[in-house]
Order: C-alpha cells, then structure tokens, then sequence
C-alpha cells in the first residue's frame, strides 16, 4: 500500500513539472512581408511573441534562404506564395518544420542564386535584407495574410464642372436639352489666347538679338587681320608626352664598347651600325606588294630601307604608311612612341 501511494505521488510531480514546462502562452507565425527597400529588397517575418531564430543559404541549387524559427507554431492556411509583386523572390513556403522534441515553423525564400543577406531580429520581428536583382523596379508592399500597405492617397484633382442644360420650347418641337458652356471654360479659351500671343514676342526679340550679335562678330573679325588665318599643322617627330631623359653615350675611342651586344641585328641595305631615331628623316615611302617600306635618311647622309619589325637602335619600326613612319623606343625601361612624317617641299 505504501509503494502504491509512493508512486502516485512520483506520478503526480511529473504531470506537474511536464505541465509547468509547456509556454504559457502559444507564439505563432503571424505574417511575412516584402517590401523594397532603396537596391535591397527587405523581408519581414513576424511572430506573436519574440522567437530565437536561425538564417540560412542552402548549399545545392536552386538556392534558397531558410528562417527557422524555435518554439513557433505555424498554422497558415495557405502554406506556398507563388505570385509575388518582385522579381527578386520568387516565391515564399511556410512549413511547420517540426514538432517533436520541440516546435520549429520554417519560412522559405527561393531566390535561385547565390547571395549575402542581413538578418536581425526587433521585438517580435524578424528582418531578412537581401540586394535586388538587376532591372527590379518598384513595386507595392506584399503581405501574406492579405493585409497589403497601401500608398497615401493622392489630393483629387477638382473637376469641372458639368455644363448646365436648359429646356428650349417651341410650339411646334418638343423640349431639346441644349449644352451651354460654363464662365469657367470661356475664361481658359481667354488665357490659352493670352499666353499663345505672349510667346511670339520673345522669340522675334531673340532674332533681334541674334542679328545683333552675329553683326558684332562680323565687325571684330574684319578689325582683326589674323581672324581668318589658317594655322599651319606642325610636323617633324612627335613624341608622346612622358618625361624623357637624356641618353649617356660611352666613348670608347678605338676600343669595343662592352656594354653593346655581342650579337646585333644589322641592316640588309645599309651598314651594320643600327641607326639613331633622333639623326632620321623620312624622305620617302616604297610601296609594292608586300606592304610598305620607309626610306630613312641620317643626318652624315647615310640611306635606310626599313621594313616593319627591322630594328634600330633601342627600339624597331613599327609600320609605315603612306606619309608617316611610326617606331617603338625603348630606354632605361621607358617605352615611347615616335613618328616621322614625310617632308614633302612644295613646288612654287
């Protein structure tokens, strides 16, 4: 008798305690909306009381991010969310995720790629912040129980008002309703006729005024003797604009300069000595059919035929065309661009 009493009074204290753990109180998954927010779309789950939560970015593809949400009971009606007002999300599906050791309401955001989002938690609120996609343009507030945010209204436009009909009699006709336009609408006819004749005069004061200008301008080239002179485009060697620096040449006297080469690549019709970029002259260009060719002369007289690609000192032809030959210095790790145009003298 006495265990059997023992082990009510053990049975007793676990329905106790089993009852006592359960919340008072029921937290319930109550709404979730979407809403843009300036580049970022912004999700907002709310709960009836203060849930802990848990946000993530599956793996696998497509991807989706996951809000489970601890101790929450979902009971929507509708559990999946196809049509959406974004393009971002495209859609929304709610599940009770578990239930047993503990509840767990789960809430789904397809998004279908791969992306960083911002999740935090206000009173009973649960905010996901993800980047709107490329092209996503402003769109009305979503809400999944229906409880959309709708836009302040706009003040209305007054109307006009309705033309007055009066009854015209004839002792022959029945009554006619005839259309008499309102004070209103004869006083708009008269305005639109005042600003139409307000806008001819500025534009025949601005001809005035352009005639006056053009006259003025007319006047100060012909007092100017250089008004209408053609300015002559220069010539010669053009340099890109980079700081240069002067070339320390090596006097050798008689004996073999060791800072040359051993091995040097020479010219075909010339001597094997490269030439100097800064001691050329273009004074032709030979054409045939394998392209052209420049006929280089240095300042001690010497000719070069050059080819694209033959190479001269610190640097090689690049191409020729037909009045222009351009090259490709390098010095001291400093690469520069040099044309040589073709000094044709004018005949008188």
């Amino acid at each position: 008798m006495k265990n059997k009493l023992t082990d009510l009074i053990v049975l007793i204290l676990f329905l106790s305690l089993s009852v006592l753990a359960q919340p008072l109180t029921a937290n319930n998954l109550e709404n979730i909306e979407i809403t843009k927010a300036g580049d970022s779309v912004l999700v907002k789950i709310t709960t009836s009381d203060a849930a802990e939560y848990n946000a993530f970015l599956t793996e696998e593809k497509p991807e989706r991010i996951v809000v489970d949400l601890a101790g929450v009971t979902n009971d929507f009606k509708t559990r999946e969310f196809m049509s959406l007002a974004c393009n971002t999300i495209a859609s929304v599906r709610t599940s009770q995720f578990q239930v047993d050791p503990s509840l767990v309401a789960r809430v789904v955001l397809d998004i279908g790629r791969p992306v960083g989002f911002n999740n935090y938690r206000s009173a009973n609120s649960i905010y996901i912040k993800l980047p709107a996609v490329a092209g996503e343009s402003e769109f009305a507030a979503w809400a999944a129980n229906n409880d959309f945010i709708a836009p302040e209204p706009k003040t209305p436009t007054p109307a006009a008002p309705p033309p007055v009909e009066v009854a015209s009699a004839s002792p022959e006709t029945e009554p006619v309703a005839q259309s008499i336009p309102t004070p209103v609408e004869t006083k708009v006819e008269e305005k639109t006729a005042v600003s139409e004749t307000a806008d001819e005069v500025p534009a025949v004061a601005e001809v005035a005024q352009a005639d006056e200008s053009s006259e003025e301008l007319a006047e100060e080239a012909e007092d100017d003797p250089t008004a209408n002179q053609a300015i002559d485009p220069p010539s010669g060697i053009k340099l890109d604009p980079y700081p240069t620096r002067s070339l320390v040449s090596y006097g050798t006297g008689s004996i073999r300069d060791p800072f040359l080469p051993l091995i040097r690549a020479g010219n075909k019709h010339g001597s094997d000595r490269l030439p100097v970029i800064e001691n050329l002259k273009l004074v032709g260009v030979l054409t045939d059919s394998r392209g052209n060719k420049a006929l280089l002369e240095s300042a001690e007289g010497e000719g070069y035929i050059l080819a694209p690609n033959d190479r001269i000192q610190n640097g090689y032809l690049v191409t020729v065309t037909d009045n222009k030959a351009i090259f490709q210095i390098t010095e001291y790790g400093w690469t520069r661009t040099v044309a040589l145009e073709l000094d044709i003298p004018e005949i008188n």
